[in-house]
């Protein structure tokens, strides 16, 4: 078959919407479409680099396509997840609405209240018993002194943090 030459207006004409001068001048310039001693344009070239040019685009749209489609999963992924996480949220907030929960910012402050509860009873140990062990003479008898101080201190602790009277015995 005979390849057919068409200057570039006539050539646009036939297969305008698709092709443009312009389009087809830099197909001419980068030797994609070849043109004859008069400068008319190859029919056949100017078909296959359209071909060529409409597989590009398809490829270029189907790509778009499923990256859309990803995209539309991934979304309702992300929305799945959202649900999930607020069902958990409402889940703490009722548990900690029915007391089986703390907030942690709650914990550490009544950790922090105990600690230095914990730490003042025990500092004044020493200036309570300073007086009473200076009279012993038997290490024995001051380790147990000291001890018996230590224990009930610790017992009024455990009473006062947890909140039991000080008359019931731990299991």
């Amino acid at each position: 078959m005979k390849d057919v030459f068409l200057s570039g207006p006539e050539l646009v004409k036939v297969l305008h919407p698709h092709l443009s001068l312009n389009t087809l001048t830099s197909w001419v310039g980068n030797g994609t479409v070849s043109t004859n001693d008069k400068g008319a344009r190859s029919l056949r070239d100017t078909a296959i680099a359209l071909c060529a040019k409409f597989g590009r685009e398809n490829e270029r749209l189907k790509t778009e396509r499923a990256s859309n489609d990803d995209l539309k999963e991934e979304l309702e992924r992300a929305k799945l997840r959202k649900l999930l996480l607020e069902g958990d949220l409402i889940e703490i907030e009722k548990e900690g609405k029915l007391g089986d929960l703390i907030r942690a910012d709650e914990a550490i402050a009544e950790l922090d209240d105990a600690f230095a509860k914990v730490k003042a009873k025990l500092l004044t140990i020493p200036n309570r018993m300073a007086l009473e062990i200076a009279g012993l003479d038997d290490p024995k008898e001051i380790q147990d002194r000291l001890e018996e101080v230590c224990r009930e201190a610790l017992d009024e602790l455990n009473h006062s943090l947890m909140g039991t009277d000080e008359t019931e015995e731990p299991d």
